[in-house]
Parts: structure tokens; sequence; C-alpha cells
């Protein structure tokens, strides 16, 4: 009886020790330390876009199965964020941090990138092609579109298609439609911006020989980019709170599913990979990680965040 009592005690105790060494490989995805306690991580609860000292700074967030997808959809949110903003994204555009943690069944990771507000307004005032393409991000730029073919593009139909043949004076010629002729809301507002990126995004990834310098087609599309330029710039005149305020493209409520013009999918571009890929940055830097206790080194310009 007393040898029965001592084997189920050691089998209790076996059980018990198995059960507890399980506990912290479950609770791994609430256990984490909350990046706002951390100065180095701060940035992590800030708005989706913020402005200091003539510097932008956007933050995202995206979660993904893996740590290598969620990365890549995280930064390219921001770029996408940044272009909406600055029309392209410029060289001066920086991935300054990188935060990732492990909740229970995901990665959800954070992205830190900004530029100058100076390098943001060249861009959006720069509509030569010769010019946009001596100013983009071209690695940037490829590795959006790649985002927004995996993620975001939705062919036209057929019919939507011979509509927009139908309608826009522009449509095969090079150029784009304009945003509607008077921006009077931020739904607008977000949507023209948009439309001036695919316009832009289309000059930088062409082939080189697309846009020759003082071409029918390079004077038809600065025509086109200046005149929405200009009723965006309208809008913001109007409406100063559009230097400083927190949205963005990526988190503005209410916005449409982005549609890609016909033209973007045309055999001069990359088509969309068919397995997953991640286009890298050289100069960001390194992930830091929600458990790695604050080791990693970082690259980035001192602001005060």
């Amino acid at each position: 009886m007393i040898e029965e009592l001592l084997r189920f005690a050691s089998k209790l105790a076996l059980i018990t020790l198995l059960f507890s060494a399980t506990l912290p490989l479950e609770s791994c995805g609430t256990s984490q330390k909350n990046p706002a306690d951390n100065p180095e991580t701060k940035w992590v609860t800030q708005p989706a876009r913020t402005v200091d000292s003539g510097y932008i700074v956007y933050v995202a967030h995206a979660e993904d199965f893996t740590e290598e997808k969620a990365l890549f959809k995280a930064e390219s949110i921001a770029l996408q964020d940044v272009a909406n903003e600055c029309s392209f994204v410029p060289k001066g555009t920086r991935i300054e941090d990188r935060y990732s943690e492990q909740l229970k069944n995901v990665h959800k990771v954070s992205v830190k990138v900004g530029l100058s507000y100076e390098d943001c307004e060249k861009a959006q005032n720069t509509n030569d092609p010769s010019a946009i393409k001596k100013l983009a991000n071209a690695q940037m730029t490829d590795q959006l579109k790649h985002y927004q073919d995996l993620y975001e593009y939705q062919p036209p139909t057929s019919s939507q298609f011979a509509e927009n043949q139908a309608t826009d004076p522009n449509a095969g010629k090079g150029g784009l439609s304009s945003p509607s002729t008077s921006v009077q809301s931020p739904v607008q507002f977000f949507v023209a911006r948009q439309m001036v990126v695919y316009q832009k995004e289309q000059v930088i990834l062409a082939p080189p020989t697309a846009y020759p310098p003082g071409s029918v087609q390079s004077n038809q599309f600065a025509r086109s980019a200046n005149q929405s330029q200009q009723q965006l710039q309208g809008y913001q005149q109007n409406n100063p709170q559009t230097r400083t305020w927190n949205n963005t493209w990526s988190n503005f409520e209410g916005r449409p599913i982005s549609q890609h013009p016909e033209f973007l999918q045309s055999s001069n571009f990359r088509a969309p990979s068919s397995r997953f890929e991640v286009p890298r940055s050289s100069s960001g830097p390194s992930m830091r990680n929600s458990g790695s206790g604050g080791q990693m080194k970082r690259r980035r310009r001192r602001r005060g965040f």
C-alpha cells in the first residue's frame, strides 16, 4: 500500500513539473513588456503620423504568422503613408526603427519611418518625369509596388475599364485623370493624393526610355501632375490642420479600398510574384524584439522621440 502511494506521489510530482515547464510557452504572448514603459521603444505607441522640428515621423503596425511577412507589411504600410503625403517615396526617407513582439499565434511588428518636411515638399512639387526619377527612392518604391500587388490591387472589371477609356481623355496616353476639380473633404483629399501616387509610381517604375526629356509623353505627364498638385495645394491652404494632424492613408477611417489604374498592370512592370519575397533596405536598422532586453544598436537621427 505504501509503495503504491509512493509511486502515485512520484507520478504526480512528475506531471506537476511537466505542466509548470509549459507555462512560460503558453503565456509568452501576454507576458511581454509594455513598449511604452521603455524610452527606447516608446515610439511604438505614437500616433501614425507626428511632426517634430521639421521632421515627419510615420509609425505603422502589421501582424502575420511569420515575423518576416509582418515586417514586410509594416514597412510597406509606412512607405504607403509617406508616398500618399509626399506623392512618392523620396530618397531622404529612412527606416529608423523596428520592433517585434510575439503574440499568442502571430508576430506583430511595428516600424518607424521618417523624413524631413523639406524632402517631402520637394517631392510634392516635382512633376517632371526625369526629376521624379532622380529624387525617388526606387528600391522603396519597388517594395511598395510589390506590397500593393500582393495585398491591395483589385483588377478593374472589363466594364469599368471600358467606361474609363470612354470618359478619361488621358487614358492610354501616359497620364491619369485628375482628381475632382474641387477637393472638399478629407476623404477626397486622401483619395486624390493616392491617385497622384499611382501616377508618379508609373514614372518611377517605367523603363528608362518611357519618358524622354522634352517628349510629348513627359510634357503631358507634367501638365496632368501639375493640375492635380494645384488642386491638392488649394485644399491644404484652406485646411492648414493637414500639416500637423495624425491622419494617414493607412489609418484613415472609411477610406476606400485602393484600386490601381489599369496601366500599372501593363507588361512594362513586374508582375506580382508567385511566392512571397521580402525586398530589403540596406540602410535599415536591426529588428528590436520585445524579449531582447534592448540590446540592439540603431542608427537614427535624434529628435527627442
